[in-house]
């Protein structure tokens, strides 16, 4: 299950996935797809794992196929939800659906402002000379 975490990147030399089975310390050593570029990683309920960036691209134990999900924003965190969601975050935060690997919703964060007092002229940029 999810709960054993394991799953672990590993591209320090190899670009690989690997495997641990905690039982009998058994390693599988998984390649990476030649395009993989990733931010963050996340496992689903079904314990296929997800590299994500611009893309998300989901490994499959079960068949040991890699899946791409379309392209949705800058690499990106991204977890996994209780509906079976992707969430991938970003300059958009975009939810792909872990079984059929579509984008069910896209959505716009609000942009972050200054909220705390007026700041000092000091403390800004000083003119250029």
């Amino acid at each position: 299950s999810i709960r054993d975490f394991r799953y672990v990147p590993y591209i320090a030399t190899d670009a690989r996935l690997v495997r641990v089975d905690h039982e009998t310390l058994e390693v599988e050593l998984v390649d990476l797809p030649p395009d993989a570029v990733y931010y963050g990683m996340a496992v689903d309920a079904s314990d296929r794992v997800w590299l994500c960036s611009g893309q998300a691209q989901r490994y499959d134990p079960a068949t040991g196929n890699w899946d791409t999900a379309p392209s949705t924003s800058a690499p990106s965190p991204c977890a996994v939800d209780a509906q079976g969601r992707l969430w991938i975050g970003g300059t958009t935060i975009n939810a792909i659906d872990v079984d059929t690997l579509e984008v069910v919703a896209s959505l716009s964060p609000p942009v972050a402002t200054w909220r705390g007092p007026p700041m000092p002229p000091s403390t800004i940029m000083p003119p250029c000379r």
